[in-house]
C-alpha cells in the first residue's frame, strides 16, 4: 500500500501517541507495584525488627496471636540458638537448637550434660583460630567444641556471634541464663521438644552433677561418637570401617590426657579389639608434660636460661581457669576481700561465702557476701587468707578426676585474684602462692612411684617454674606466670593431701634447680618417647647444649611419642630409677646434658 507524505506523518504521530499512552500506563503500573512492594518490605522489616527487639530485651510477648503453621517455623527460626523459659516456670530452661529447631531441657547440670552430645558442633583448632574471636554466621547460636584443643567448649551468641568459654556444665547454664528469652506458656509450645530431652521429674532422688571435663568424656561419648563430634562422615561405614577410620582420626587429632587413654583402651577391649596388657596400660606418670614450653605465637620468646633468683623462696602466680560467670568462694578460716592497693573491701568470717565477678559489659568488678555480687569495686579483686594452711574452696568450680568423680579439686592455698585482661578478653581466677606450696599441688605423677623418681620430677618442675618466674614473659599479658593445665598440671590442695610422697620429695629437694653455666636452665619434660628424645633444635629450632637427643635406657618399652619429645621422658626416668637404680641427680643429668643441680634459695 502506498502512503503520501502527509498520511505518513499523521500515521507516525498517531503511532507515537499510542506509544506514549502505553508507556504512561506501564509506568503507572510499575510505580504502583513498586509502592506495594515497598510497603510490604517495610511492614515485614518492622515485624522482624519488633521480634528482634523483643529477643534482644529478653522477652517475646504477644507472639501467641500468630498461630499459622508457617509461624511455628518462623518462631523457631528467630529463637534458634537462644535459651527460653515459660512465664509460669522460669526455672525450667530450654535451649533451642538451630536447624532443626527443637528445644532441649537444660535446666540443670545433669540435663545439660545429657543434651550436649546432641547440640554441639565439633571444629578443629585451626578453623577456630581462623575466626579471630568472632564465629561465622553458620555457627550463630551453637555450642562448639574445639576437639583438638583439649575439647574446649564455647557458646556462640546467636546475634553478635561472640564466643563465650564454658569451663563446665554450670558455666554453660549461667551463660544461657544471661541471654534467655521469656515466652508465654502457649508460645513456648510452638517449638517442639526433642525426643527424650524434656524435663524429667525425679522424686526423692537428687540429680547427680556430672562435670564436663576439659576434654570430651570418652566414657560417655565413646570413640565413635567422638569422631561424629569432630564432623567425620562415618555413618554409612561398616563397623570395621568405622573403627579403622576412627583410629586414623584418633592418632591425628585426639589430645590424650592422663586418663582418657585408659578409657579408650577399656572401650577397645569392650569392642573385642586388641590392646596392650592390663599391666602395660598407661598410668599417670606416663602422661606428664609441659607441652606449651614455647610461648604462643603472640607472646615473646624468653631467653632459655635465667639468673639464680637469690636466697628467698619466690612467689608464683598460676592461672587456674577463666570464666564468664560469678565465682563463689569460701574458707574454713577468716579472710579478707581487698582491692589492687590492698584496701579492705570486705571482712569475711570462717565459713563465710563470697561471690566475685567481672562484668564484661559494664567493664567492672563486683563482689558480695553470699551467692550474689552486689557491690562494684574500683579495681580487680583479691581474696587474702589469714591462715597459710587453710585453703580457699571455689564452690562454683568443678574439677573432678576421671578416676574418682566423688573428688573435686577446687581448693587452693594462698591468695586468689579475679583479674580481667583485655588482650585475651577473658577473666582469670589466679592463685598466688609460695613456689614450694605450688609444687606440692602438681598432679603429674602417681603417689606410689619411687622416691628418686619423684625428686627428679619435682626438680624439673621447680626449675621450669623458676625460669618462668625469672623471665615473666609467657603469660605476661594475662597477669600470671604459668597456667594450671597446659604448662604444668596443677590441681592444688586436694593433690597435696593425697600425694604424701610428692610432698616429701618437694621438702627433701627444697630450692634445688637445674642450672647450666651458673644459670637456671629451662627444663621441658613430657610423657614418653619412641626410643629417643629430641633436641630443642629439632623440635623448636633453637639449639641449646643441655637439650640434646639421647637414647632411652635399656628395657624401655614404648614405641610411640606422646608429647613434644624434648628433655626428660617421664617413662624413661621411671625405668632409670625403678629398673637401673638411678638417683634423682643421675636421672636429670642423663636427660639434660652437662647440667648441675644447684640450691636456688636457702632451706
Amino acid at each position: 500500500m502506498h502512503y503520501s507524505h502527509n498520511n505518513y506523518i499523521l500515521g507516525w504521530k498517531h503511532h507515537m501517541k499510542s506509544k506514549k499512552a502505553m508507556l504512561a500506563q506501564s509506568t503507572k503500573s510499575f510505580v504502583a507495584s513498586l509502592v506495594t512492594a515497598l510497603v510490604v518490605v517495610i511492614l515485614v522489616s518492622r515485624v522482624l525488627a519488633l521480634i528482634d527487639h523483643r529477643l534482644s530485651n529478653g522477652s517475646f510477648e504477644g507472639f501467641s496471636i500468630l498461630t499459622a503453621p508457617s509461624v511455628q517455623v518462623a518462631s523457631a527460626h528467630h529463637l534458634g540458638g537462644y535459651a527460653v523459659v515459660a512465664k509460669s516456670t522460669p526455672q525450667d530452661m530450654y535451649y533451642i537448637k538451630p536447624a532443626p529447631y527443637e528445644r532441649y531441657y537444660v535446666g540443670d547440670v545433669a540435663s545439660f550434660t545429657k543434651a550436649l552430645p546432641k547440640i554441639l558442633t565439633g571444629v578443629s583448632n585451626k578453623e577456630f583460630k581462623s575466626w579471630k574471636g568472632k564465629a561465622p554466621q553458620k555457627m550463630a547460636g551453637k555450642f562448639i567444641i574445639v576437639v583438638d584443643d583439649a575439647g574446649k567448649l564455647y557458646y556462640v551468641h546467636p546475634k553478635t556471634r561472640e564466643m563465650f568459654y564454658a569451663n563446665g556444665a554450670q558455666d554453660a547454664i549461667v551463660i544461657l541464663n544471661r541471654y534467655k528469652t521469656t515466652l508465654a506458656d502457649d508460645e513456648i509450645t510452638l517449638v517442639k521438644i526433642a525426643s527424650g530431652f524434656q524435663k524429667t521429674e525425679i522424686k526423692n532422688q537428687p540429680i547427680t552433677s556430672q562435670p564436663i571435663t576439659s576434654q570430651p568424656d570418652i566414657s560417655q561419648l565413646k570413640l565413635l561418637d567422638w569422631c561424629k563430634v569432630k564432623g567425620y562422615k562415618i555413618a554409612t561405614m561398616s563397623d570395621s570401617e568405622k573403627l579403622k577410620e576412627c583410629e586414623k582420626i584418633e592418632s591425628k587429632y585426639f589430645t590424650v590426657n592422663k586418663w582418657d587413654q585408659k578409657l579408650i583402651n577399656e572401650w577397645k577391649v569392650s569392642q573385642g579389639r586388641k590392646v596392650a596388657s592390663a599391666s602395660a596400660l598407661p598410668t599417670p606418670q606416663d602422661f606428664v608434660s609441659n607441652e606449651q614450653f614455647p610461648p604462643k605465637a603472640d607472646q615473646p620468646m624468653a631467653e632459655t636460661t635465667s639468673p639464680i633468683n637469690g636466697t628467698t623462696e619466690p612467689v608464683i602466680r598460676v592461672g587456674i581457669f577463666y570464666s564468664v560467670s560469678p565465682q563463689r568462694v569460701t574458707s574454713a578460716s577468716p579472710y579478707k576481700i581487698v582491692d589492687a592497693n590492698g584496701n579492705e573491701l570486705l571482712n569475711m568470717p570462717s565459713g563465710g561465702m563470697v561471690s566475685v565477678d567481672y562484668d564484661e559489659y559494664a567493664k567492672s568488678y563486683y563482689y558480695g557476701a553470699g551467692d550474689y555480687v552486689t557491690t562494684k569495686a574500683s579495681t580487680f579483686i583479691r581474696l587474702v587468707p589469714t591462715s597459710s594452711t587453710t585453703p580457699f574452696e571455689i564452690v562454683s568450680y568443678e574439677q573432678r578426676p576421671a578416676w574418682n568423680l566423688k573428688l573435686n579439686d577446687n581448693k587452693y592455698l594462698g591468695t586468689l585474684e579475679v583479674r580481667y585482661n583485655s588482650s585475651k578478653d577473658r577473666t582469670w581466677i589466679i592463685n598466688e602462692l609460695p613456689l614450694e606450696t605450688y609444687l606440692k599441688g602438681i598432679a603429674e605423677v602417681t603417689n606410689s612411684s619411687p622416691m628418686e623418681y619423684h625428686k627428679a620430677m619435682v626438680i624439673a618442675q621447680r626449675t621450669y617454674a623458676t625460669h618462668h618466674i625469672n623471665t615473666a614473659t609467657k603469660h605476661a599479658d594475662e597477669y600470671f606466670i604459668l597456667d594450671a593445665t597446659f604448662d604444668q598440671v596443677y590441681k592444688g590442695y586436694g593433690t597435696q593431701q593425697r600425694m604424701s610422697n610428692v610432698v616429701a620429695a618437694v621438702e627433701a629437694t627444697k630450692g634445688m634447680v637445674v642450672t647450666y653455666s651458673g644459670k637456671v636452665a629451662i627444663t621441658p619434660f613430657y610423657s614418653w618417647s619412641d626410643g629417643r628424645t629430641r633436641s630443642m633444635k629439632e623440635v623448636w629450632g633453637v639449639d641449646k647444649p643441655w637439650l640434646q637427643s639421647v637414647k632411652e635406657p635399656a628395657g624401655y618399652d614404648k614405641t610411640t611419642l606422646y608429647g613434644h619429645g624434648v628433655g626428660l621422658s617421664a617413662r624413661g626416668a621411671y625405668i632409670l630409677v625403678n629398673d637401673h637404680g638411678y638417683t634423682y641427680d643421675q636421672v636429670l643429668k642423663y636427660y639434660y646434658t652437662g647440667i648441675e643441680i644447684t640450691s636456688n634459695y636457702n632451706k
